[in-house]
């Protein structure tokens, strides 16, 4: 009887210091693809991550202090290799699911304007390091 109580021991610390992430499921022209944002101090450090030729996409998540706690989400489109902002969303923090298929985004598209191209994607929170 008391080995599953000090297992618990064991596995709560690895449980208590997972860090907060954001994994963002894209996909555009057919091709799927994971994108993962952990928690940052400042969004200044955040560079948004290229989505096949066509995309990029920055996500902000920020945990603490309570008062600018929430997640900010942004799509560009590569417009002749100058980025231009084409979606912008705001989550509070922790985001609430909008169901159980799509995270808490729920599915968005968006289409840029030269080719007509859908990009769509999907968010959710894990935790780093959890199991």
């Amino acid at each position: 009887m008391r080995f599953p109580f000090i297992a618990l021991f064991a596995v709560m610390p690895q449980l208590v210091l997972a860090a907060p992430r954001i994994v963002c499921h894209t996909e555009y022209d057919g091709a799927a693809q994971k994108v993962s944002f952990d928690a940052v101090e400042t969004p200044y450090t955040v560079a948004p991550r290229p989505i096949y030729d066509d995309f990029q996409l920055r996500v902000i998540l920020r945990d603490m202090p309570a008062d600018l706690a929430g997640v900010r989400i942004q799509v560009f489109w590569n417009r002749q290799n100058e980025p231009v902002m084409i979606q912008e969303a705001r989550y509070p923090w922790p985001p609430r699911p909008v169901g159980q298929r799509y995270g808490f985004t729920g599915l968005q598209r968006i289409y840029e304007p030269y080719r007509d191209g859908e990009l769509s994607y999907w968010c959710e929170v894990t935790k780093e390091g959890a199991r």
